[in-house]
């Protein structure tokens, strides 16, 4: 019934049943629990817990203001972690989703000289096309013309030389050199 060891050393020596804080943890009858009590004398509030042993009782306590001066401290420290966590997340998936853009930007910018790329070969052809078009029918139509104007113009002296059956012989085998051109 008397304190033996203790970290306030005015208690040592002290008979239990005069120190009301261990009293009212005793009182809470709930061996190795912590629990909430509050002190009759300095109306403060401790958590405390007592464990029985052979031939002793072993009581702790600690004042409920240390233990919330020190919760509040943690509570800063694990905010601070958790906020530092979310935003070394977001720096994460805002720079994957970067990546991610650019992929898809060469991507798309590869398909599109693709693209370009088929559309110059196509305009080139096309313009190579043309021109041979043009060149043909340019040759062509000299080519056809020529003749074309002897046939007709010796058509036209075989009519006004009918009379003359020798000149229009001649005006029909001129005509028929024309038309093998």
């Amino acid at each position: 019934g008397v304190v033996d060891a203790s970290n306030d050393t005015s208690l040592i020596g002290q008979e239990i049943s005069s120190l009301s804080m261990l009293q009212a943890i005793r009182a809470t009858n709930q061996a190795e629990k912590i629990a909430s009590v509050r002190d009759i004398r300095s109306r403060s509030r401790y958590y405390g817990m007592y464990v029985q042993g052979r031939n002793y009782t072993l009581y702790g306590y600690v004042p409920m203001s240390m233990f919330y001066n020190s919760t509040m401290a943690n509570l800063m420290t694990v905010m601070f972690c958790y906020f530092l966590v979310v935003a070394l997340i977001q720096g994460l998936r805002w720079n994957a989703d970067k990546k991610r853009e650019e992929l898809a930007a060469k991507s798309y910018q590869e398909a599109l000289e693709k693209k370009n790329q088929e559309l110059e070969i196509a305009v080139r052809q096309e313009a190579a096309a043309n021109l041979a078009k043009r060149e043909f029918l340019f040759n062509m139509s000299h080519d056809i013309r020529t003749p074309m104007n002897a046939i007709i113009g010796y058509t036209s002296l075989a009519a006004t030389h009918i009379d003359h059956p020798e000149q229009v012989v001649d005006y029909l085998k001129k005509i028929s050199t024309a038309s093998q051109h």
